[in-house]
């Protein structure tokens, strides 16, 4: 069985300069004799992460600012990107 990808798009995958889509991972994986199993769960919120608290607390608060504004920052830019599409 083929998983119907040529050589040159197997390599860029491997590179990292292209990310394949489901289909075709799912496709890729049953060649191998594998399957693709997708589950969504909740992740744990940083507050509620005793170690994240822990960590985050031991940091300079200049530190804690700067990470909070890069958040924001963040953000921002994606808010700018979903509204030019």
């Amino acid at each position: 069985m083929r998983a119907g990808a040529s050589q040159a798009w197997l390599s860029r995958i491997e590179q990292g300069k292209v990310s394949p889509s489901v289909e075709s991972l799912d496709r890729l994986l049953s060649v191998m004799g594998e399957s693709l199993n997708l589950q969504a769960e909740r992740p744990i919120a940083d507050e509620e992460d005793r170690e994240w608290r822990r960590i985050h607390r031991a940091r300079p608060i200049a530190e804690r600012l700067e990470r909070a504004f890069d958040a924001a920052g963040f953000a921002a830019e994606l808010r700018g990107a979903a509204g030019s599409r």
